[in-house]
């Protein structure tokens, strides 16, 4: 074996104008290749960051209601669809809740943190404008903190979380489009969760940016306020986020969460955050997979022409390896030759095109991909992006590439082997039937292995 890469590692520096013509293809896909991976993993980081610590957290606590909303749904943790609150059932709220916090208290090694909210749909109300897509949220101190250490909510002006009552922060998308500022009052109309309409005056204290689209709804405000413009009893929560210290456990953890649940009554529900929307964890796998597909079609294309010239090369050389057959080397071992100078080529532009989109995602991994405002932002989890780069993508580009070279290689390279030497050295090709070829010298294979093991068991007996 080490003969043979010797001499296809002397037949790839003899040539350099194949080397550099097909290794500058194999590179070019091999880039494309580990960028887009890159990109793509930016992109599913920068969805499920958002989703995880806005919406759902690991584990997300809902009311019965909720699970009649299909978790296609990408509004289904927005605008949370509880439904009227009875106050006169407050006492199977209490006992509920009790069970879960024992729940939690129990579990308080794993969990690194809870947070119950009160959220919901409203209406932001001016002078001049009456604007109903605004969701509510009503922030502790703890959970503003969270959201602003993980930079899940970056404020522009003011605060996220003011310590003058009856503030709010809203998007700055929100403010341009409505015409507000710092400073400016307004008035934020819901539906109470005992059924009634209900109005209370805020000042705007700050303005968030916006991620992606579905970012730009809400409005924080403090738990206290959230709590009186609801009307929602102490103790009383819309849902609640869990995030546990280890993230993999969280399917099994809210399995048997929402299991102790329903024991006592069906008011709660857990959720993972797979559970809890399809949307939000199914689109960057889509995206990531449509991309994926793209290039591995465009590798394909690229493998036809380069078998089309690997084959005018191989009949060019013919002489050359009429001589290799000619001294003793088998067919295998003159296909190998052709498979190693195409493999090693391959590993050689591939290392490149790591080095070169590992530079190039190291510094665009701390800039980030600046994609726009707009429908763009939806599909990207934001205006702006970082790529990342995993092993798995390393890896699965290294595989894609040799079963690129095996495409481009094994129909010319294997057809030149089963010419005759002597039509080879006059550099005749005649028609080769690569399946009837190989099933003859399989059988002749099998063939060999019997009557050896035929002979060896003869010999055996005869001693």
């Amino acid at each position: 074996m080490s003969i043979i890469l010797k001499i296809a590692f002397r037949n790839l520096i003899l040539n350099r104008k194949r080397f550099f013509l097909i290794g500058s293809t194999i590179f070019l896909s091999s880039l494309m290749l580990l960028v887009s991976s890159a990109a793509i993993n930016g992109v599913q980081t920068q969805i499920l960051k958002s989703y995880i610590n806005l919406q759902s957290g690991h584990i997300t606590i809902v009311r019965e209601e909720m699970k009649k909303v299909s978790d296609l749904d990408p509004m289904r943790l927005l605008f949370l669809k509880n439904g009227n609150y009875d106050p006169e059932k407050f006492y199977l709220d209490e006992k509920a809740q009790k069970r879960l916090n024992d729940y939690v208290d129990k579990y308080k090694d794993e969990i690194k943190a809870f947070f119950p909210s009160i959220r919901g749909g409203a209406q932001l109300i001016t002078d001049d404008i009456s604007d109903a897509m605004l969701s509510v949220y009503g922030l502790s101190e703890d959970n503003a903190k969270f959201l602003t250490d993980t930079q899940t909510v970056s404020t522009e002006e003011g605060k996220l979380l003011s310590d003058e009552d009856y503030s709010i922060c809203i998007c700055k998308e929100k403010a341009v489009s409505d015409n507000l500022k710092l400073g400016d009052k307004v008035k934020i109309g819901v539906v109470t969760h005992g059924g009634k309409r209900k109005e209370l005056a805020f000042t705007i204290r700050g303005i968030y940016s916006k991620g992606a689209g579905y970012d730009a709804f809400y409005g924080f405000v403090s738990e206290k306020n959230a709590r009186e413009l609801f009307e929602a009893k102490q103790g009383y929560f819309d849902t609640a986020r869990i995030y546990m210290k280890d993230i993999n456990k969280s399917v099994k953890f809210a399995g048997d969460l929402d299991k102790y649940l329903m024991k006592e009554s069906n008011l709660f529900r857990a959720e993972s955050y797979f559970q809890a929307s399809a949307f939000y964890t199914n689109l960057a796998l889509i995206l990531k997979t449509f991309f994926t597909v793209f290039i591995i079609i465009l590798l394909c294309i690229i493998a036809v022409g380069l078998r089309s010239s690997i084959r005018m090369n191989l009949y060019e050389r013919m002489k050359e390896f009429g001589t290799i057959r000619s001294i003793g080397y088998s067919r295998l071992q003159s296909f190998f030759i052709i498979f190693m100078e195409i493999f090693l080529l391959a590993l050689i532009f591939l290392f490149f095109a790591f080095v070169i989109s590992f530079v190039l995602i190291l510094i665009l991994g701390n800039t980030g991909i600046n994609v726009g405002s707009g429908p763009m932002s939806y599909a990207m989890g934001g205006e702006i992006f970082y790529p990342e780069m995993k092993p798995g993508d390393v890896l699965f580009a290294l595989a894609a590439i040799i079963v690129f070279v095996m495409a481009s290689t094994i129909g010319p390279g294997l057809k030149l082997c089963y010419q005759n030497i002597t039509d080879i050295m006059m550099k005749r090709q005649k028609r080769v039937y690569l399946t009837v070829e190989l099933a003859r010298s399989l059988g002749g294979m099998i063939k060999g292995i019997f009557t050896r093991s035929k002979m060896k068991s003869k010999g055996l007996q005869k001693t």
